[in-house]
């Protein structure tokens, strides 16, 4: 029987939020659960919104962060934040890679390069998209993986796996609530490992889908 090919999805706002990461430890973890063909993070960019409202945060950059993960293989996606402001009202901040997922994951599934996606995510919203890949003619296995707390019950049901990241968090990660301010800003503000630029959104493509096999 030939290898699985797999691919994986990470709402990276929605999954790791308030959570310090080892990238190197946590591709481990993500090569732990199969042999990963390609593996797409789905990221917010606060750096215009940081730079507005708090001086101090905007001396942190993430593009050091950002190289990493391109570097250990990551396809990194990226949607600045958006400011609507509101009379009389604070700002409200909107980033939200729901939609975006949904159309990248269903043109893999139709592509017919994937046997089994893992989704790093546990809203309620993917559950339709779920069942729609899982059904012929994509008939593709499909496993949550998400802390469970905040997991909703439709995709522990419709998944045919379920994963709770709370229990792996220790292997790869510890709270930012553990670290000082200071010890925060003088990682980010680390050299980056390449200068090159990063575009601000990449949006999957067909040639995106090139997984090799």
């Amino acid at each position: 029987m030939s290898e699985k090919r797999v691919a994986v999805f990470i709402d990276w706002a929605n999954t790791f939020h308030h959570v310090n990461m080892d990238l190197v430890k946590f591709r481990e973890f993500l090569d732990s659960l199969a042999t990963i063909h390609v593996v797409y993070a789905y990221v917010v960019d606060f750096r215009e919104l940081r730079k507005k409202d708090d001086s101090t945060e905007s001396k942190r950059s993430p593009q050091g962060f950002w190289h990493m993960m391109r570097k250990l293989g990551f396809r990194l996606c990226l949607k600045p934040v958006k400011v609507i402001q509101r009379e009389g009202e604070d700002d409200l901040h909107k980033a939200n890679w729901d939609i975006g997922m949904t159309i990248d994951i269903l043109k893999t599934a139709q592509s017919g390069k994937v046997d089994e996606i893992i989704l790093f995510s546990g809203d309620s919203d993917f559950e339709p998209l779920i069942e729609e890949i899982k059904s012929p003619p994509h008939l593709i296995k499909v496993i949550v993986v998400a802390r469970g707390w905040q997991t909703a019950s439709e995709l522990r049901i419709c998944a045919d796996r379920f994963i709770d990241l709370e229990e792996h968090l220790p292997e790869f990660s510890r709270p930012y609530q553990g670290r000082s301010r200071r010890e925060i800003v003088e990682e980010a503000q680390r050299p980056p490992a390449s200068t090159a630029p990063l575009p601000e959104t990449v949006p999957l493509t067909d040639d995106d889908i090139d997984i090799p096999f």
